[in-house]
């Protein structure tokens, strides 16, 4: 992936590519990793990665939070028709 423009964020972009490149070909850096704990390690994060059904079935698998409790929303609305009761009485 190469950058595309030539602003401040491209440059910074390029010399980290750079870094990691020489960074990579230096054999001083650090052993290389066996085959078998990378396959561990490979194997850990997949299992642990579990996708688990939504709390609720009305509650969309992408929601970044679940929805309000209908409890919640009762409350709501008592505090809302408090406030606007007191505004009418003055």
């Amino acid at each position: 992936m190469e950058s595309t423009g030539t602003g401040p964020e491209d440059a910074a972009v390029d010399r980290t590519r750079a870094a990691l490149a020489a960074l990579g070909a230096d054999p001083d850096s650090a052993p290389d990793v066996p085959p078998e704990v990378t396959a561990r390690i490979t194997t850990a994060l997949h299992n642990a990665h579990t996708v688990a059904a939504p709390p609720r079935s009305d509650t969309p698998a992408h929601a970044a939070r679940p929805r309000t409790h209908p409890a919640r929303l009762l409350a709501a609305c008592c505090g809302l028709a408090a406030v606007a009761a007191l505004i009418a009485v003055g």
